[in-house]
């Protein structure tokens, strides 16, 4: 199948998605020590959940795009352990206008100066209603960051979005606008795929982030363990 720009448009994870967020939530959940794997060598074996949702609560604060596809990501982690998932419209994904449910092979060969500005950075998608990567990096970075300061130092928070909107939020909470206002910096993620971020207190109460991991997958995905792309989860 080729790739499409999904954007805004509503569509649910299929089945191959569904096995994809299935097999992170169970990486996640091992990983935040929220359960354990009957053999811990074995991806794929047994999980047996240690945390109540009483638990979970005190541990961690979910939120999610709207968008059906971050919201079957977001419980496939959460639903496990009885977490609450807050909607947050803020990590909504990019509107790519009229560019939406359309493949690259579509757009290039109806509007070959505005794709080839778009793949270079250049803004050609904005002639056809896009929003601009600016925008999209600056409300959801500014979600990350409310929530981050709702969610207190002593929880995890965790963020479902999208490819497009996450790259953007990364460039943006990483301060790399200011030295690429092109946003080309850092790839978007692959599905049912994460970044960690660290955020810590500057003296003038502002936050700091810290890119601890990106793109990362179970171990039982063969690219699980991708170099940051310095460098396209739903």
């Amino acid at each position: 199948a080729q790739f499409r720009l999904q954007g805004m448009i509503d569509i649910a994870l299929d089945e191959s998605g569904m096995d994809q967020v299935t097999r992170s939530g169970k990486a996640l959940r091992v990983f935040f020590g929220a359960s354990d794997l009957e053999d811990p060598k074995d991806p794929n074996s047994a999980e047996h959940v240690r945390i109540t949702a009483e638990e979970a609560d005190a541990s961690f604060v979910a939120i999610a795009s709207p968008l059906i596809r971050a919201q079957q990501t977001a419980h496939a982690f959460a639903d496990k352990i009885g977490l609450h998932v807050q909607v947050e419209n803020g990590v909504r994904e990019r509107f790519f206008g009229e560019w939406e449910g359309l493949n690259r092979q579509q757009i290039s060969e109806q509007w070959p100066e505005d794709f080839k500005a778009w793949v270079e950075g250049k803004g050609g998608e904005l002639r056809h209603g896009a929003e601009a990567k600016q925008e999209v990096g600056e409300r959801a970075a500014t979600a990350v960051e409310d929530w981050t300061r709702k969610t207190g130092a002593d929880r995890d928070l965790l963020v479902f979005s999208h490819g497009s909107c996450l790259s953007q939020t990364v460039h943006k909470l990483l301060g790399l606008d200011k030295v690429d206002p092109s946003y080309k910096t850092i790839g978007g993620m692959g599905n049912g795929r994460w970044a960690r971020l660290i955020p810590s207190l500057n003296a003038d109460g502002s936050i700091h982030w810290r890119l601890d991991a990106y793109d990362q997958g179970p171990a039982a995905d063969p690219t699980s363990q991708r170099l940051i792309r310095i460098w396209g989860a739903a």
